[in-house]
């Protein structure tokens, strides 16, 4: 039987920051930036998300103190007409027929509609796990973690990747095949948070899509190698290893002519399209 592989990028809620702080050489006016969601439909799989967005549970989830800083830290909007639930909705597609998740990293912007699917595998990296698992206080805003936006049945339904093992691509000397059929295929992005991962998609006619989640937050950045300020290495887990990905993100799409990039916060990608 032939397998097929459809991607669209959807959005869900949004944030706003200062341009020149997102990308070195922006403009200092604040500018809008998406929550993009990889939602992959696999003819055998079923339906595979690359992260989820905000959601609007954030609000409960950033109450308390020192959680409600981080609305202050990172101004977001989110509703339920926003979140990912109901952009699937919109495409025909169930909570229930989400078979997987992808979660790059745990920051809120990325696990906000996890609780959405009840019987979704999540998958994550076990080092992204083990960096934010039991933190609480000021330990966990520092990480940028909300543990409230987590499905309670975490620990049954997450599946931690240990390690790459898989074929190389292009600049990324390993990969970890998601579903053993060479269609999805995790890739190492680490620097922006422990242990964050990218998703490269096999599409028909020889197109891929790369979702780099945080590797860089828009276009500009692997096109131009032009890095966050360096006033987010207060915030960033490793600036070295950051650069090592966007230096290698740069080099997959000069060397790819059928790959697209897709920064998880990038506004030429929002608004919802399919990954022709």
């Amino acid at each position: 039987m032939s397998v097929t592989l459809e991607c669209e990028i959807v959005e869900a809620g949004h944030c706003h920051h200062v341009e020149a702080v997102v990308v070195r050489g922006g403009r200092l006016g604040l500018v809008r930036l998406p929550a993009l969601v990889g939602v992959l439909r696999h003819s055998v799989e079923g339906v595979v998300l690359f992260d989820t967005g905000y959601a609007p549970r954030i609000h409960e989830a950033a109450a308390g103190w020192p959680r409600r800083l981080y609305p202050w830290i990172v101004p977001f909007a989110s509703s339920d007409a926003t979140s990912v639930r109901a952009a699937l909705v919109r495409l025909g597609i169930a909570p229930e027929d989400v078979r997987t998740i992808v979660v790059s990293h745990f920051h809120p912007d990325h696990v906000g509609g996890l609780r959405d699917f009840p019987r979704a595998r999540i998958v994550a990296t076990a080092e992204a796990w083990l960096r934010v698992r039991g933190t609480r206080g000021w330990e966990a805003l520092r990480l940028g973690y909300l543990p409230g936006l987590l499905p309670a049945d975490l620990k049954e339904r997450l599946h931690l990747v240990a390690g790459f093992e898989d074929a190389a691509y292009g600049p990324f000397p390993a990969t970890h095949d998601l579903l053993g059929d060479g269609r999805l295929r995790l890739v190492p992005l680490p620097g922006h948070a422990a242990g964050q991962i990218g998703l490269l998609a096999e599409l028909a006619g020889d197109r891929r899509v790369l979702f780099v989640a945080d590797a860089c937050w828009v276009s500009a950045g692997y096109q131009r190698l032009a890095p966050p300020s360096r006033l987010t290495h207060l915030v960033t887990d490793d600036p070295r290893a950051s650069r090592l990905s966007l230096e290698r993100i740069h080099s997959a799409w000069r060397s790819d002519p059928g790959l697209l990039v897709v920064p998880s916060h990038c506004p030429s990608l929002a608004g919802g399209r399919a990954c022709a």
